[in-house]
């Protein structure tokens, strides 16, 4: 299989398009002052299975023969490609079998559970999730789909990258996570393909830099041992995405795990939605200063929504988020379905746009009161975004764009 091109993009995007959302570009004013820029977000949090994994699992599971479909599909996830992988498997009625170390969070299991996809447990480790993967591959004559490292998921990933330049076509660089390098290969081949003037970064968290170093290097880091909250992209490149993107990226930079929770607070607080830590980094170095986009029109891609990790990274005081968790998850599942509510009334048309902007901050507004209520105290400490309910409540500040 050749590495992706524009054109192979372009028809992966058309494969898809039945089976995923187009999910909207938003920016805030609050953000382009504060960065003197202006910042276009696109919100892969969200797409189906809440992530931009949905797009590359689908494209590999609708690229395939029915002969390869037949057999079924098996990769090694403990994040949302398993869940992607499963959720797009099911659509074409083929089986998944996803291998997940045995430590992989309940959220994570349940999802892959709740698409249909077979869990294979194994030790939590890659050697053991690659022999495991191997062992099924042969045994069961499963068509392999990595979670980067897949010419097909690759162009996949770069489906977003399209979408966003078709909405804002005259930007000077776009920005996303890098953790395997998936959706930055893609994401550079489509846009240097449509304009090669615009720059294409990708951000790391300082604690998980092996990418960065490989680019400054050139020579791929085999071996690492990440260290950081961004649980999704704490995986080494690959060599097909390493390969692309020194063929088509710019550089790399780095965001501290101090403002990979500043960018999610401020994200939450200026801009009113649910970011995960692996979607920060951008953000994060812009924050730090790492990246100089003064005078300029940024696009960056916001990949995704964990609620395992959003709770861990939202509080100032892990110990007090832990013991909670399940209070923390079940508000945040009552959000999310009251949201989705609010967001299906307005797309058919019922509710006004301005009455949807009343709705949406009146219900995080509350819900943000209720996240940082701490019961056994009996007080309400500070919190999210390091606001308390005394200190006045943030305002809403999206623009669609």
């Amino acid at each position: 299989m050749q590495p992706p091109t524009l054109q192979t993009i372009q028809e992966a995007h058309a494969r898809i398009r039945p089976h995923i959302h187009r999910t909207p570009v938003i920016s805030s004013s609050i953000f382009d002052r504060k960065t003197e820029s202006e910042l276009f977000f696109k919100c892969e949090n969200f797409q189906k299975v809440a992530a931009f994994k949905a797009r590359g699992a689908c494209n590999a599971i609708f690229s395939l023969t029915d002969k390869q479909a037949k057999r079924g599909v098996v990769t090694h996830s403990s994040g949302n490609h398993g869940a992607a992988l499963a959720w797009a498997a099911a659509k074409r009625n083929i089986a998944a079998h996803i291998v997940m170390p045995s430590n992989a969070p309940k959220a994570k299991k349940f999802a892959v559970e709740a698409y249909g996809g077979k869990i294979v447990f194994c030790e939590p480790t890659v050697s053991a999730r690659e022999a495991a993967t191997a062992r099924l591959v042969e045994e069961l004559g499963l068509e392999l789909v990595h979670p980067y490292n897949d010419y097909r998921v690759i162009a996949g990933q770069g489906t977003a990258a399209l979408e966003l330049l078709e909405e804002v076509p005259d930007l000077d660089i776009v920005i996303t996570p890098l953790g395997g390098g998936g959706l930055l290969s893609g994401t550079a081949v489509a846009v240097k393909g449509i304009n090669p003037k615009i720059r294409v970064i990708g951000a790391e968290p300082a604690g998980a830099d092996d990418g960065f170093r490989s680019f400054k290097s050139g020579s791929m880091v085999t071996f690492a041992t990440p260290n950081t909250i961004c649980d999704g992209l704490r995986s080494l490149l690959g060599e097909k995405t390493f390969a692309l993107i020194r063929e088509y990226v710019d550089d790399i930079v780095l965001a501290s795990e101090e403002n990979v929770i500043s960018a999610m607070r401020q994200t939450w607080e200026i801009m009113k939605i649910i970011i995960e830590p692996s979607c920060s980094p951008p953000l994060g170095a812009i924050i730090e200063g790492n990246l100089d986009v003064a005078g300029k029109r940024v696009g960056i891609v916001l990949t995704g929504v964990s609620i395992a990790s959003l709770v861990a990274a939202y509080s100032s005081n892990h110990r007090r988020i832990w013991d909670q968790q399940e209070r923390y998850r079940k508000l945040i599942g009552d959000y999310r379905v009251k949201y989705d509510r609010i967001r299906a009334d307005w797309l058919e048309g019922t509710i006004a746009e301005e009455h949807r902007d009343l709705m949406i901050d009146g219900l995080l507004n509350r819900f943000m009161e209720e996240m940082d209520e701490d019961p056994t105290s009996g007080r309400t400490p500070t919190g999210i975004g390091g606001a308390s309910s005394e200190k006045g409540k943030p305002k809403s500040d999206t623009e669609k764009r």
